[in-house]
């Protein structure tokens, strides 16, 4: 069995496919539930987790559930009032308003001076914050299924009425400094970015311009076990890094230094490498011949490990995969080889996707092995 590396949902006028992570024998609302969550996780959402967020992960497909969750974020912001902020304008009018445009009011206006060319600044809520989510408000019309989001979706058109729509590569979120003042976007600008960035594909079908949301499991379940390996290693002193510090394997005849190791997690206990965490996206099964999980472990992988080895002097190496129902036992340390040069042995662990909810729990045992 492989697990799939690409998770998410392409849709065309005539379908909608979703392609969801096959681990551990679930159903498909379940699988959706769970994928949801991580995402929630890894994209720095504060989405409370209740009955409203289930509910849509298991009657909807992944895009519905994202476009739900952005339009709710949407929403609040309208409750709230949508920030405004000061922009500058010119025109003609019949009295000063703000300052006077000198130049253009003695050349177009020197013989006739009954119109007072102004520069002056005004409150609007047609600002880069609010023309950044406008745009993704207008590609989710083409998209949203939902009775709930459709309804949405009206009630937000005419509240982003006066926000102009500006053209995409005009703006990024980037570009938006999130001050006190708008901190409350964070969310809204993440899915917008999300809906309309990298992860956002257009795909054709006839005559018909579908999309897709789809993601690199691999890179997911990285960016989750990352995200969560912060906060459970900082309850016990200690502090994980994602995909740093760089260092390299060897110098060239010059000295200078050669082939970058890049792990996907690294725990410090200080200033020492406690650990060094590789995740992998793919099923390990016991072997029926020889009762190892050897065979399933790709050789690049462990020469990987033996690099980081080298080249960080952990305590521990660790390849971390996603626990599967065919594999007999619990969850967690599977078993370990002795690596040369008499350094730290490689651990095989498996990590259970199921149960979000013991996942930190579940990496806690790990770090503190």
């Amino acid at each position: 069995m492989t697990a799939q590396q690409v998770v998410g949902v392409v849709q065309t006028s005539e379908f909608a496919l979703e392609i969801l992570p096959k681990i551990g024998g679930q159903d498909a609302r379940d699988l959706r539930k769970n994928l949801v969550h991580m995402l929630i996780v890894t994209t720095g959402l504060d989405v409370a987790e209740g009955p409203g967020t289930t509910l849509s992960a298991q009657n909807t497909d992944l895009l519905e559930c994202v476009i739900g969750f952005l339009l709710r974020e949407m929403a609040a912001l309208v409750r709230q009032g949508l920030a405004t902020g000061y922009i500058g304008y010119s025109d003609d009018l019949a009295m000063l308003r703000g300052s006077l445009n000198v130049s253009r009011q003695f050349t177009k206006f020197a013989v006739n001076p009954s119109r007072v060319s102004c520069q002056f600044d005004e409150l609007s809520k047609d600002i880069p914050i609010n023309q950044f989510l406008k745009l993704a408000l207008v590609k989710l019309k083409r998209l949203a299924c939902s009775f709930e989001n459709k309804k949405l979706l009206v009630q937000l058109e005419h509240a982003f009425a006066d926000v102009s729509l500006v053209d995409r590569r005009a703006i990024r979120p980037g570009s938006i400094e999130l001050d006190r003042r708008f901190l409350h976007y964070s969310n809204a600008l993440k899915l917008a970015q999300l809906v309309l960035d990298s992860c956002y594909q257009t795909t054709s079908f006839g005559n018909y311009a579908g999309m897709s949301l789809l993601f690199e499991m691999n890179t997911l379940f990285e960016a989750y076990v990352a995200k969560l390996a912060h906060s459970v290693a900082a309850t016990i002193g200690r502090r994980a890094k994602t995909q740093s510090p760089h260092r390299y394997l060897a110098r060239d005849a010059q000295g200078l230094p050669a082939f970058k190791m890049i792990p996907d997690i690294t725990v410090w206990e200080g200033e020492r490498c406690d650990m060094v965490i590789d995740t992998k996206w793919k099923v390990i099964q016991t072997s029926s011949f020889s009762g190892s999980i050897a065979s399933n472990i790709a050789s690049s992988d462990v020469y990987q490990m033996l690099a980081y080895s080298e080249g960080y002097q952990p305590r521990r190496l660790v390849l971390l995969y996603p626990h599967d129902e065919k594999l007999e036992g619990a969850p967690g340390l599977r078993t370990s080889f002795n690596l040369p040069g008499g350094g730290a042995a490689l651990e095989i662990w498996t990590l259970d996707v199921n149960q979000l909810n013991l996942v930190p729990q579940q990496l806690r045992r790990l770090i503190e092995n």
